[in-house]
């Protein structure tokens, strides 16, 4: 259930990961709050260390994820945005149930997802880096 002014945990959540990934690790760990992280699901990523990887494997791969750790039964992913304005990071992410959240619709998605992101970028006369 999301509505406008929506706040979510940084820690479980595909966007927070995305937006925290963005960030140099010490700011990251900052935003991310105090451990350990309130574990939402038995998928919830609930330490530093553990966040630390997933954000090294996220600025790698550049698409972010979580399976089922924010809420069971739902998946997201996230893709950077080249910073539109100010010094914020800025993503893009889309959510669906677990159930519809295959290999081929998962890779279907992230495609979708980076397509949109570099037609928001172009459309907002961002260069990618």
């Amino acid at each position: 259930h999301a509505h406008a002014g929506l706040r979510l945990p940084v820690h479980c959540t595909a966007l927070g990961k995305c937006l925290l990934s963005r960030l140099p690790d010490d700011e990251a760990r900052r935003r991310a709050g105090r451990e350990p992280y309130a574990a939402r699901t038995p998928r919830t990523i609930s330490s530093w260390d553990a966040l630390a990887r997933e954000l090294r494997r996220v600025r790698r791969d550049g698409v972010a994820r979580s399976n089922e750790e924010y809420e069971a039964g739902l998946t997201s992913f996230a893709v950077p945005l080249h910073r539109l304005a100010g010094d914020e990071p800025v993503a893009v992410n889309v959510s669906l149930p677990s159930s519809r959240a295959g290999r081929d619709a998962a890779a279907a998605l992230i495609r979708e997802l980076e397509e949109t992101a570099a037609a928001i970028e172009r459309a907002a006369g961002v260069a990618a880096a």
